[in-house]
């Protein structure tokens, strides 16, 4: 997106988006379509397990093998186990969720940098420094949340976007 707005190519860029999204529809249809039959394959297992425990515990009590009491401690424990696990399973994945998120917060405070008409500037440093986020700032991608940038004394936000991105170079490299 970055690049798209820089270069001023988001019509073109816009009917590219439209179409994949049409086929990100597809493919969410289709995993939705898998996930449900997934999920009923597995609850159908889960609960035919379960009666099949019952019937044949129930059996065993019958002929005096276990107590009905061994038979309901097995049931709780099984349930207590599976829910253990799905609890365990459901919280890594928000887990992992809120690291990457919280990977995105903006890191820059308290910068004064002042650039001289025809220098050439890099910025470098190490990995979540916030070199992306100046550059993001520069290009008005993001809306720096206090202070402000200025250019040639006048507020970035005033300036002609398509001007701007114009004049500024961006090499990413990972």
């Amino acid at each position: 997106m970055r690049t798209v707005r820089v270069y001023g190519t988001e019509k073109q860029e816009m009917k590219r988006y439209n179409h994949f999204l049409d086929k990100l529809a597809d493919i969410r249809l289709r995993q939705s379509a898998a996930y449900g039959i997934w999920n009923l394959t597995f609850n159908t297992l889960y609960h035919a397990t379960q009666v099949i425990a019952v019937l044949v515990e129930g059996m065993y009590i019958l002929t005096g093998h276990i107590t009905a009491e061994k038979l309901i401690k097995f049931i709780l424990y099984s349930e207590w186990l599976i829910y253990s696990t799905w609890w365990v399973g459901d919280n890594v994945s928000s887990l992992m969720q809120y690291v990457g998120a919280s990977e995105k917060v903006p890191v820059l405070q308290h910068i004064n940098l002042s650039v001289h008409p025809g220098e050439v500037v890099a910025l470098v440093g190490l990995s979540g420094s916030g070199k992306s986020s100046m550059v993001n700032l520069l290009l008005r991608l993001y809306k720096p949340t206090d202070g402000q940038i200025l250019i040639d004394g006048a507020p970035l936000n005033e300036l002609d976007i398509k001007w701007l991105r114009g004049k500024v170079g961006y090499v990413e490299v990972h």
